[in-house]
């Protein structure tokens, strides 16, 4: 093979359509070797050959490595950079606590959720599916809540877009949000608290009772009774895979008080409003007042009243829970440790409930406040007045009006007497006339005279005020009619 047959490639010619440059090489190095060591008439060294062909396909598998190379990072890359754009939908859920000791099947599957949106005061409804909380959320139900949230706020995108930044670091917002039942809730608190989030499970469902018992939302919402919203948000509030203490304490909370004061609540009503109340561990006021409750609603509170206990403020004023309501209150006392005030005005309670409620007052050593007026209580008071004087930061007791029957009213005033000989106590005119004085420091018997006592039975329809320098009781008694 002579050395133009080399440069031109044929068939049987192993470098036939490679690069003219790379054969050139080849070539060169070919020829040296024959140079150095001889070469045979009939054609090329074997081996010689051989090692051409080496090198050759050394070269080709080193460029398809190359090319796997770039090839593997270009799809690790597409699926780094799929995965970022999922992330911005479906939030780290991570940062929802995994609980697994409640119900964990959705109560609210095939409910409508509505949404209302604040700039046009409209509502729309869409039917949405709820998967199992047991199981991780999937995209689409992270995007349908991002979705929601800007069909609610419309044309207000700062509110939206601050919502969409900040609720996936509350977890007490991630915890709530696997029910749909709670969206409008969450987007109702940051629109109208200055674009804040609820701490506490407790503050979020005090908020919520308020909101969803309002007529507005009732009516909105199809809702006939408050018992049929109560049980929806009880059995949405059972369905979340966490509500456990966690999400109950906090240093901080904008809701404490749960006022109802004013609606018209069954027995059932606020059967279904005690339910509620291992989810309001955190409530410290609760005004119930002019709510028309009866002594079974009564109960029905005191079955659960144990629960809230960082209550401060009990309000059943202006009622009707009467006796047996009133003494099934008093039985949750050695639970209510840290409550400040208990007002039971006009609840149709009589000598019997106050007598009751004279032995259970020796729990609340917290108290400060107890009003009892426009309730038949006249004939108990020197029963209440032993009770009052061991509660070490009582303060004010309200008694104005309490009332008897005309055939009473001479046994009412010993009582008074009583009452203000247990309290040692001075006996002033609405007017601050002193009229009679039992205190330790009295100046003399005049001021405990028969005579002294005949100036304060006159006044007691009036009213006085009876005080001991801790204590002070503002004290009328109103004759019944026949």
């Amino acid at each position: 093979m002579d050395d133009n047959q080399l440069r031109q490639p044929t068939s049987d010619n192993v470098y036939a359509g490679l690069d003219p440059e790379f054969v050139a090489a080849q070539d060169a190095v070919c020829m040296r070797d024959r140079t150095r060591e001889g070469s045979r008439e009939g054609g090329d060294d074997p081996r010689r050959s051989q090692n051409c062909r080496e090198f050759f396909m050394s070269r080709l598998l080193a460029v398809c490595v190359g090319v796997i190379v770039v090839v593997i990072a270009a799809a690790v890359g597409a699926v780094i950079f799929n995965q970022h754009g999922r992330l911005r939908i479906n939030p780290d859920k991570s940062t929802v606590p995994d609980l697994s000791t409640l119900l964990t099947t959705s109560t609210t599957s095939s409910a409508h959720l509505s949404v209302t949106s604040p700039a046009t005061s409209t509502t729309s409804s869409t039917q949405l599916s709820v998967t199992s909380p047991s199981t991780s959320k999937t995209t689409d139900h992270w995007a349908e809540w991002t979705l929601y949230i800007r069909e609610y706020f419309q044309q207000d995108s700062d509110a939206a877009t601050g919502l969409e930044e900040l609720y996936p670091d509350n977890v007490v917002v991630m915890a709530l949000l696997e029910e749909r039942f709670f969206w409008h809730w969450v987007c109702r608190y940051w629109k109208y608290n200055a674009d804040d989030l609820p701490q506490t499970l407790s503050e979020a469902v005090i908020y919520g009772i308020q909101l969803g018992t309002s007529s507005d939302y009732m009516e909105s919402h199809g809702f006939a009774t408050y018992r049929e919203f109560l049980s929806l948000a009880l059995g949405a509030l059972e369905a979340l895979p966490n509500t456990t203490e966690s999400l109950q304490n906090s240093d901080y909370s904008h809701y404490t008080s749960l006022s109802l004061s004013g609606l018209t609540l069954s027995d059932i009503d606020v059967e279904a409003l005690a339910n509620l109340f291992p989810y309001l561990r955190g409530v410290e006021n609760l005004h119930l007042s002019h709510c028309g409750l009866s002594a079974e609603a009564a109960k029905s509170l005191a079955g659960q009243l144990h629960l809230p206990h960082a209550l401060i403020s009990l309000d059943l004023s202006s009622n009707n829970i009467g006796d047996d309501g009133l003494e099934a209150i008093a039985e949750t006392f050695p639970h209510l440790k840290e409550l400040w005030t208990f007002r039971v005005m006009d609840n149709s309670i009589t000598n019997v409930g106050g007598r009751a409620l004279a032995k259970r007052l020796v729990h609340l050593q917290e108290l400060q406040k107890i009003l009892l007026g426009r309730n038949e209580l006249a004939l108990s008071l020197s029963s209440l007045a032993k009770a009052f004087v061991n509660m070490t930061r009582l303060q004010t007791v309200g008694l104005w009006p309490i009332t008897c029957r005309a055939d009473s009213f001479r046994m009412a005033a010993q009582q008074v007497r009583d009452a203000v000989h247990t309290l040692e106590g001075q006996v002033r005119s609405i007017g601050s006339v002193l009229l009679y004085d039992a205190s330790a420091g009295s100046r003399g018997r005049t001021w405990k005279s028969d005579a002294a006592w005949q100036r304060v039975e006159q006044k007691l329809t009036a009213g006085v005020h009876i005080s001991n320098g801790k204590i002070k009781m503002a004290l009328q008694i109103k004759v019944l009619e026949e």
